[in-house]
């Protein structure tokens, strides 16, 4: 087994590792969620606040993971996926909503949701 860097720490039970990278001063952490593994960097070069950074940085991750919301928002693939997914769920509890309040919705309309459903 490898031996362990002096510029590597683990901490959350070593469920997370902060590092420093060659060409930089600052310490990184890795961490995995969603089955992938992160590179975030804390942008600090005391290890002291390093950490208290890192462990910010990773629990919000994982609240993340476990809302099912994307770790990294700033790509747009992952933007638009989430978007498609509320989007889905919006015409979903919409066209529940058309079905099941007949006190509020006209038979024709009803009629119309289920044309509609079937063209999909």
């Amino acid at each position: 087994m490898p031996q362990k860097s002096d510029a590597t720490v683990h901490i959350l039970e070593k469920k997370a590792t902060l590092f420093k990278r060659a060409l930089t001063p600052h310490w990184h952490v890795r961490f995995k969620a969603h089955g992938k593994w992160y590179r975030v960097t804390t942008k600090t070069d005391d290890l002291k606040e390093a950490k208290d950074v890192a462990v910010k940085i990773v629990t919000k991750a994982w609240h993340r993971e476990e809302d099912n919301l994307p770790i990294v928002s700033k790509r747009f693939k992952n933007v638009a996926h989430l978007a498609i997914q509320r989007m889905k769920d919006a015409e979903s509890a919409r066209l529940v909503r058309l079905h099941f309040s007949a006190s509020s919705v006209a038979p024709t309309e009803c009629v119309s949701a289920q044309r509609f459903n079937a063209t999909k």
